[in-house]
This record gives structure tokens, sequence and C-alpha cells, in this order.
């Protein structure tokens, strides 16, 4: 896989279980303020989800240029411990929920997951 010089998108989306909008909008900002360098946010939404009214969805659409696919993968990787990772030649994805053990940055965090690929266009 030719990676080194290909950028690189990440879409990463987490559930915060709070009680109301503004702790949504603290929490995902102490999520943001943590993301690490080299990972630049194209895009942001922060809503209740549909399915369950307790949780909050924080989806963040992420670009890079100039670290490796791998790297952009393990940095994503340090928001939690514990993730459950799965790849194919051009994607990576990982998913954390409290089940499998770990922590998150954010202790109301109670689902997440990532998926890193190559920006074909």
């Amino acid at each position: 896989m030719e990676t080194d010089k290909e950028n690189f998108r990440a879409t990463a989306r987490i559930f915060i279980e709070v009680d109301n909008l503004e702790t949504a909008k603290e929490a995902a900002s102490e999520i943001i303020n943590k993301l690490p360098e080299g990972l630049a946010i194209e895009r942001k939404v922060l809503e209740q989800y549909w399915k369950i009214p307790e949780y909050y969805e924080l989806f963040l659409e992420l670009q890079t240029q100039g670290i490796s696919f791998a790297e952009m993968f393990h940095r994503l990787q340090s928001l939690a411990t514990k993730w459950k990772c799965h790849h194919t030649e051009f994607d990576l994805d990982a998913m954390w929920t409290p089940e499998v053990g770990g922590a998150f940055v954010q202790p109301q965090v109670r689902w997440a997951h990532i998926n890193c690929f190559i920006d074909r266009q």
C-alpha cells in the first residue's frame, strides 16, 4: 500500500452520555482539545443520538498531511486504551466501548469508532 505521499482522512463517531446539550458541548470540547497533533478538523457535528436520547454523538471528519497512514491511526488511538482494531489494505478501523476495558480521555464517552482511509481525491 502506497501511503507515504498520500493524504489521509479519518472519521470519528464518539457517543457521550450526558443530560443536556450544554454538557455535551463541554465534553466534546474536552475531547477535541485532546486530539493529537497533526490532525485538522474539517467538519464537526454534535447532536442528540436518535436511538438513545441520553447520548450525544460527536462526529468528526479529520484530515492530515505529512504523517503516515499508520501514524495517523496510532495518534487517534491515543484517545483511549484497549481498542478493538481491524484493517484492510485501504482502511483501518477501531472501536472502543467500556466493556472491552480501558479508559477514554473523557469519562462520559460510552462508545467510539474511528475509521482511517486514504484520500484518493
